[in-house]
């Protein structure tokens, strides 16, 4: 589950993702959902106990997961559609952060929008779905948990959207949103909450804006941005999966490094065996092995590296990690 990250464009991927999302999303929300579903089930067994048909559980909180599926489907392929329009725009890099501030700033808006204080009402109170939309059979179950499905993801649309931009597998967001959402729905002064993660996200949102170098914004990456330091030294970044990959390239004598972080996590990833394939006049013809990195105090976690002598031009450099490939541009003076 955790190679299974937005963006990839293959149907494989895309389902893999889906799978995720659903397996994060019933994590994450399991504590705010609780209660209504042991509500529906209570009601189930009384009417058992009058002699009456039951339905199970598994299908009130069906209708409930193919709601969030389908938003997962549905962010997904805004994802592969971002990513699209962003390959074919110069900013490169640079716009990520100020991306990543625009969501997180609309995110704290939404926080005091009328159909935020509305969905909220409805799911801090399980009863009103009882008393008002109950429905008799299994379809009807089914209906009551797409219900109840709509309004918490009408609640909780922001917050998960603040998730895109830290990293869907940071757990310590996921564990921290996963606070908020319970707490929102489920304390007695949850619409103080509410109120107060909407300053939080604005200003949060806006620090970003200011100082987009404090924030990477490790969920919205993209792929094959190219620089050049003062230096000389030839920089590109490429997500290849679940991870980051920075290639930093240093002339005249063609020494390659790579820095290699989960983008989810944010952790370095180590021991890993990368391979990198050059393309252009001059490129070696097979693979080259990137070891890893030594320094003063034995292995450099998530660096590899290796020298090779290019001639001065543009190459299409390939790096293979883990069964991930990402393909990125460097330039030798």
């Amino acid at each position: 589950m955790m190679d299974a990250m937005p963006g990839q464009a293959t149907l494989v991927d895309a389902a893999s993702f889906a799978g995720m999302w659903l397996v994060m999303m019933a994590a994450m929300m399991l504590p705010s959902v609780t209660p209504v579903v042991l509500l529906f089930r209570t009601m189930q067994r009384g009417r058992a106990a009058r002699g009456s048909p039951t339905i199970p559980t598994s299908a009130f909180v069906g209708g409930y997961l193919v709601v969030w599926a389908l938003a997962g489907i549905g962010a997904d392929l805004a994802y592969v559609l971002a990513q699209a329009a962003g390959s074919h725009t110069r900013a490169g890099s640079g716009a990520v952060p100020y991306l990543g501030a625009g969501i997180i700033v609309l995110a704290g808006l939404y926080q005091f929008s009328p159909l935020k204080h509305r969905c909220l009402a409805h799911c801090r109170s399980p009863f009103h779905l009882i008393l008002h939309g109950w429905r008799d059979g299994r379809l009807g179950a089914l209906r009551m948990g797409t219900s109840h499905g709509l309004s918490c993801l009408g609640c909780c649309w922001g917050i998960m959207a603040v998730l895109f931009v830290v990293g869907l597998m940071n757990l310590g967001w996921m564990a921290a949103l996963s606070i908020l959402i319970a707490g929102e729905k489920l304390a007695p002064w949850g619409l103080v909450m509410s109120r107060l993660v909407g300053i939080l996200f604005i200003g949060l949102g806006m620090l970003m804006g200011a100082q987009p170098r404090l924030f990477p914004a490790s969920g919205l990456q993209p792929v094959g941005t190219m620089a050049a330091s003062a230096s000389g030294v030839h920089t590109s970044t490429a997500t290849a999966g679940p991870y980051l990959l920075t290639l930093a390239v240093r002339p005249p004598r063609g020494s390659f490094s790579l820095a290699v972080r989960d983008r989810g996590m944010g952790m370095a990833v180590i021991g890993a065996h990368v391979t990198m394939r050059i393309t252009g006049m001059g490129a070696p013809k097979g693979p080259v092995v990137l070891p890893a990195l030594s320094g003063r105090n034995g292995k450099i976690p998530g660096m590899y590296g290796a020298i090779v002598r290019l001639m001065p031009g543009v190459y299409a450099v390939t790096i293979d990690l883990k069964g991930r490939a990402a393909t990125m541009r460097i330039r030798i003076p």
